[in-house]
């Protein structure tokens, strides 16, 4: 069999890697959203989320999956933000996950507070990280 695609696994290691810039040797607390944790291309890049930020003193509180839904991710991101007080970033796994997280900062006047690593180059995604709300999309 032959796969031409992205290597997510790889991919999610990069994601670590640019959160960890990010953050800076303090590093912090961090959350994952995606669509869910099952599909393969998303189990991959949380495990290469995970490898890549061993060592690191960048840690992940929590996983929260929105079922493919982007209101959903919106919704989880307050939540996050609720639960979660102290967190410092957010990656999102799917490629609507940054803009959603990025709508949500952007509301609540937070978006200066936080890091944010996204996947894939959605308009949104891309306007993000030339504004310099998005620290880096794989």
């Amino acid at each position: 069999q032959m796969y031409i695609g992205t290597d997510n696994y790889r991919a999610g290691q990069a994601a670590a890697t640019a959160m960890i810039k990010a953050l800076g040797k303090s590093g912090g607390d961090i959350v994952l959203q995606t669509g869910n944790t099952v599909a393969k291309n998303a189990a991959e890049r949380i495990r290469g989320i995970k490898a890549g930020l061993v060592g690191s003193n960048v840690r992940i509180v929590e996983i929260y999956a929105d079922r493919d839904r982007r209101p959903t991710a919106e919704a989880n991101t307050r939540k996050a933000l609720k639960d979660h007080p102290n967190i410092k970033g957010f990656i999102g796994i799917f490629s609507y996950d940054g803009p959603a997280i990025l709508e949500v900062l952007r509301e609540a006047d937070l978006i200066k507070n936080f890091k944010v690593v996204a996947f894939d180059l959605y308009a949104e995604t891309r306007a993000g990280l030339k504004d310099g709300e998005i620290a880096a999309t794989i």
